[in-house]
């Protein structure tokens, strides 16, 4: 399955390699950080979220089970709205993108400027990655915790990242573009093998 918003008239990928300049017209928006679940991909591999604005859920976009595997998580705003004015107040359980239970050859952006994904404003967790035997995941070339155009910051009140009780995941990052948010840690990495906690391609307010 591929949802694309940028087949919406007027929507158009990123085209920076510093910040992201894309312009999303659809927005899929929940009902509160205590609602329901947005986006669920349950046992179902080789899909494709691109182009979205997806927000105000309990958890934004989530792929779980041991055949979610090689999907692929680009050019999206998640935790906030199409402007990134949306900054959602704590709460224990609210989270961007989860990668869980076996889910497996996964990618949260791509070194390719179109796939840049905004990660911001998320109430908990921006991506949360969890349990064996959960392997093999890149979060690449995201912009997480800022707004889009890396002036302001739009924290995720949690982790920025967390990779927990799995293996050989790996989450790219570099100090922000030119702001600072507040996370309770930009990235966090526990109980868990991975080949690579931090490299050099995304920027996270820290």
């Amino acid at each position: 399955m591929t949802l694309d918003g940028y087949t919406q008239p007027g929507a158009a990928a990123n085209t920076s390699s510093v910040v992201s300049n894309a312009r999303i017209m659809v927005e899929v928006r929940g009902q509160g950080p205590n609602s329901f679940d947005g986006l669920v991909f349950n046992n179902t591999p080789n899909n494709v979220v691109r182009g979205l604005s997806v927000y105000n859920f309990i958890n934004q976009i989530i792929f779980t089970g041991l055949n979610a595997d090689n999907n692929l998580i680009a050019g999206n705003i998640v935790c906030t709205n199409a402007a990134a004015t949306v900054q959602s107040a704590v709460s224990p359980k609210q989270i961007g993108i989860i990668l869980q239970k076996g889910a497996s050859g996964n990618r949260i952006g791509t070194p390719a400027a179109a796939d840049k994904n905004v990660v911001s404003g998320c109430g908990n967790r921006g991506i949360a990655m969890s349990f064996t035997p959960t392997t093999g995941n890149k979060v690449q070339n995201n912009i997480i915790g800022l707004t889009p155009n890396g002036a302001a910051a739009r924290p995720n009140r949690s982790h920025g990242v967390d990779i927990n009780y799995t293996n050989h995941n790996s989450s790219a990052a570099m100090p922000p573009a030119r702001a600072t948010s507040s996370p309770a840690t930009a990235a966090r990495v526990s109980r868990t093998r991975t080949d690579a906690a931090t490299a050099t391609t995304s920027s996270l307010g820290i």
